[in-house]
């Protein structure tokens, strides 16, 4: 049988304090996800992806998992995206029934320390009646959109 040690109340306070190393932090840097799940195209150049993050598209770049860029729209939650194969135009689907397209910016540098602004510029909206879009594919000459939606149809829009 093992004998058992009894502490008076000085050694657990001297014991404490030896093993008290800071009382306080200072937050130096915070790391937070970049990709919640979804989507994620890694874009030509290799340096970025676009993923969705709390449902809207980040530009993250793919060595640090710093974030670039957000496309955040009030109200609008994204379903999915997709890129154009000449990686020009960016097409979402949302849950308020629609689809959008926009224009890809040019890359910003990822070695600069100051924030660079990277907003994809909104060119065209088409409207889902009844189903929300669920899939996304752009045509090899970047011309055609076509939408799988809810309703297990396929939607082709002009870009």
């Amino acid at each position: 049988m093992r004998k058992v040690r009894k502490f008076d109340q000085e050694e657990m306070l001297a014991a404490k304090q030896e093993l008290l190393l800071t009382r306080n932090f200072k937050l130096d840097k915070e790391v937070t996800a970049a990709y919640t799940g979804g989507t994620i195209v890694l874009l030509k150049d290799g340096r970025f992806a676009l993923g969705l993050k709390d449902e809207t598209i980040s530009l993250i770049h793919v060595d640090t998992g710093r974030l670039f860029g957000r496309l955040a729209e009030e109200n609008e939650a994204v379903i999915t995206f997709c890129v154009s194969p000449n990686q020009q135009i960016l097409v979402t689907t949302t849950k308020n029934y629609l689809v959008k397209a926009y224009r890809l910016p040019q890359l910003p540098e990822p070695d600069s320390e100051e924030p660079q602004v990277w907003q994809p510029q909104h060119f065209q909206t088409f409207r889902l009646t009844g189903c929300l879009g669920v899939e996304l594919t752009v045509d090899p000459t970047s011309r055609y959109v076509a939408v799988g939606t809810s309703d297990s149809q396929i939607k082709v829009y002009d870009l």
